[in-house]
């Protein structure tokens, strides 16, 4: 996901930052392709991460529900030394927010398929305004200007509760049937 992100910052520099930009187009650097950005490509190659020097790990999945993270948890989230920074909104119920509101004793599924407790004695800060969606007010924004309008929007990515409101929301402003289908509820598409 970060790689494909890159690529794309990089495939319409016209979008960023005027110094970004600049430097990208006139002068032939681009900070997205720093040497200091080592891709890790093979989960083997996490293990030479965590053993070498001071680094800053970009992981998915940002709630801690799975993916790479858990590995890279489960290795350095003992160290003292260490910090886990979330830059991203932790949905309530996933790990994520409950290591945000004081988890210190967390239960993991091991290589082996074995539970594990892992002690987290890292650091655990957390970076507000980072959004990797769109929020309320664009989303509506961008419902309402669609041309066509579709005739349904299916709201299904979030907090029930919230899920729930936007698709009102939705329905209220941009006058265009919307709904927010519970978990396991079939919707049939056309």
């Amino acid at each position: 996901m970060i790689s494909e992100a890159t690529a794309i910052h990089t495939a319409y520099p016209e979008y960023l930052a005027r110094e970004i930009r600049d430097q990208i187009l006139h002068h032939d650097v681009n900070p997205f392709q720093s040497d200091y950005f080592v891709t890790v490509t093979n989960p083997s190659t996490r293990g030479e991460i965590v053993g070498g020097g001071p680094c800053i790990i970009l992981a998915t999945s940002g709630m801690l529900e799975g993916g790479p993270a858990i590995d890279y948890f489960r290795q350095l989230a003992s160290d003292e030394k260490n910090a886990l920074v979330f830059v991203s909104y932790q949905i309530e119920g996933t790990l994520g927010h409950r290591i945000r509101t004081g988890l210190k004793d967390i239960s993991l599924m091991s290589h082996n398929g074995k539970m594990e407790i892992v002690r987290l004695n890292a650091r655990v800060e957390s970076v507000e305004g980072f959004s990797g969606h769109s929020d309320r007010r664009q989303l509506l924004s961008f419902v309402q200007r669609m041309t066509p309008k579709p005739s349904r929007v299916l709201v299904c990515h979030g907090e029930a509760r919230k899920c729930e409101d936007l698709s009102q929301a939705i329905s209220k402003s941009a006058k265009v049937r919307a709904f927010a289908p519970q978990n396991l509820e079939t919707v049939r598409l056309r």
